[in-house]
């Protein structure tokens, strides 16, 4: 009974953790893509420029 209980108290704060972290993490590579596109439009608009 007490492995049980365990296994059920792991499995809740691990879900926690996981529901936390996911949009923190997702925020932040989306946020990165995000400015690593605007970097490359602009050098592609610098460079258009100067033809």
């Amino acid at each position: 009974m007490k492995k049980t209980s365990k296994y059920i108290s792991v499995a809740l704060f691990s879900a926690t953790l996981l529901s936390i972290t996911a949009p923190v993490v997702t925020e932040t590579v989306d946020a990165a893509t995000m400015h690593m596109v605007f970097e490359k439009s602009k050098q592609s608009s610098i460079s258009q420029d100067r033809l």
